[in-house]
């Protein structure tokens, strides 16, 4: 089984400093997620195709087996559809990440997985819990 962290982006001539983050969120999921699954990368861009070297140059960065697709500046809703559709049989589980978030520390993912399988979670939100949960 593999989950696929997909990743949405959006480059533009006039913010190059975009290309950037890109690259330093990737090296950071790469470097802190960890899973007994195996791991792949979809990028998903939402940028015109001049920017698709870019785009290689991230999923070149990621695991084995990344990809990614364009919707063509449709926008972020087209775009992670887009991906959604290019999962494959393969991946039962996804992660929906930006192009300018850091993973700073380790974040493992086997006990999310855990509550999607064992316990048929439909979704696992990742991040600090609310301050107003009493769990």
């Amino acid at each position: 089984m593999v989950v696929t962290v997909v990743m949405t982006t959006y480059f533009t001539p006039e913010v190059p400093k975009r290309q950037e983050y890109a690259k330093q969120a990737v090296e950071s999921l790469t470097r802190h997620l960890v899973c007994d699954e195996r791991l792949r990368l979809a990028v998903s861009d939402d940028s015109k195709d001049a920017f698709q070297p870019i785009t290689h140059d991230l999923i070149c960065m990621g695991w084995k087996d990344s990809y990614s697709t364009n919707s063509d500046h449709h926008g972020i809703g087209a775009s992670l559809n887009h991906a959604m559709r290019h999962l494959g049989s393969d991946s039962a589980y996804w992660m929906y990440t930006t192009d300018d978030w850091v993973l700073e520390a380790p974040l493992n993912l086997d006990g999310p997985i855990k509550l999607l399988r064992d316990r048929e979670y439909d979704l696992v939100r990742l991040g600090p819990i609310h301050p107003n949960l009493p769990c």
